[in-house]
C-alpha cells in the first residue's frame, strides 16, 4: 500500500512539475488599472483571480486540482475510505479561493496602512490650496505602491470632471473601507460649499486614522483566533492518524463499516470547515 502511494505521488508531482513549467511568464499588474479582460480558457476562477492580481495559468490550476486528487486518493488508501478523495476535493475549492483572497487582502491591507496619514496630509494640503487636484498633486509623490495607484485614479477620475465625492466613492467601495465615509461626505460637501470645508475635511482625516487604529485592532484579535481554529484542525487530523498509525487495529474496525467510514468523513470535514469558515468571517470583516 505505502508503495502505490509513493508512486502515485510521485506521479502527481512529476505532472505538476510539467504542468507549473509550461505555464509561461506571469505579467505583473498594478492594484488599479483598466484593461481588456484576458480569459481563461472560460475558467470563472481565473478570470476572477486575474482581477485580483493573482496571475494563474490553466496549466497551473489543473495542476493544482491534479495534486489535490492525487491527495485525496493517497489519503482514501491510508484511510481506507474513498469518502476522502471527496473531503480533499472540497477543501481544495476553498483553498484557491482563500489564497485570491489572501493576495487581495494583503494587497488591501497595505493600501490601508498609508490612508490615515495619508488622508491627514491630504487634508492638511486642501486646506492651504483649497484645491482637491492641488491637494492631490501634493502628496502623491510621497505614497507608495498600491495606494498611489488609488490615488492617481481619483485624481485622473476628478480631472476629467468626475465630482471629488463619487471618486473618493469609488476608492471606499474598492479598498472596502467604510470608515472613509465621513471623509467622502466632507469631501462632497466641499464642493457645495467650498473652502469653508476645510477644516471639516481635516477633522474627518483626523477621525479616520483613529478609527483605523481602532479597527485594526479588531483584526488583530480574528487572525488570531484564526490561528487557533487552524491549530485544531491538525489536532483533530494528528487524533485520526494516531489511530491509523499506531492503533490500527482498533481504527479498522471502524472502516470495516459503511457507518464508521461515514462518521469519520462527517469528523474530518467538520475539522476542515472550521478554519476555511473562520477565515470567510475574517474576510468579510476585514
Amino acid at each position: 500500500m505505502l508503495g502505490i502511494i509513493l508512486s502515485l505521488a510521485v506521479a502527481l508531482f512529476i505532472l505538476a512539475l510539467w504542468l507549473w513549467g509550461g505555464s509561461g511568464k506571469k505579467e505583473q499588474l498594478k492594484w488599479v488599472q483598466i484593461e481588456k479582460n484576458k480569459g481563461k480558457a472560460g475558467i470563472k476562477f481565473l478570470e476572477e483571480a486575474d482581477r485580483h492580481g493573482v496571475h494563474m495559468t490553466v496549466n497551473q490550476y489543473l495542476a493544482w486540482w491534479g495534486v489535490a486528487t492525487g491527495l485525496g486518493v493517497a489519503l482514501a488508501i491510508l484511510l481506507s475510505n474513498p469518502f476522502m478523495v471527496l473531503v480533499t476535493l472540497g477543501a481544495n475549492y476553498f483553498v484557491l479561493k482563500i489564497y485570491v483572497s489572501q493576495y487581495e487582502i494583503k494587497t488591501r491591507g497595505k493600501a490601508r496602512e498609508q490612508l490615515g496619514p495619508a488622508f491627514l496630509n491630504l487634508a492638511s494640503a486642501f486646506r492651504l490650496q483649497k484645491n482637491w487636484l492641488k491637494a492631490l498633486e501634493t502628496i502623491m509623490p510621497m505614497l507608495q505602491e498600491p495606494l498611489k495607484s488609488e490615488f492617481q485614479y481619483v485624481y485622473d477620475a476628478h480631472k476629467s470632471g468626475l465630482p471629488i465625492g463619487d471618486a473618493f466613492q469609488d476608492m471606499m467601495i474598492r479598498l472596502k473601507v467604510p470608515e472613509m465615509q465621513l471623509f467622502v461626505t466632507m469631501a462632497e460637501i466641499s464642493e457645495q460649499i467650498g473652502d469653508a470645508a476645510s477644516e471639516g475635511v481635516l477633522v474627518a482625516g483626523t477621525y479616520f486614522q483613529n478609527k483605523r487604529l481602532a479597527v485594526a485592532d479588531l483584526a488583530n484579535v480574528m487572525i488570531s483566533a484564526v490561528k487557533e481554529n487552524r491549530g485544531l484542525t491538525f489536532m483533530f487530523i494528528g487524533v485520526v492518524l494516531y489511530f491509523r498509525i499506531f492503533q490500527p487495529d482498533i481504527f479498522q474496525v471502524y472502516m470495516n463499516t459503511l457507518l464508521g467510514k461515514t462518521l469519520l468523513t462527517i469528523y474530518l470535514s467538520i475539522a476542515v470547515a472550521v478554519p476555511i469558515f473562520s477565515y470567510m468571517i475574517l474576510r468579510k470583516e476585514i
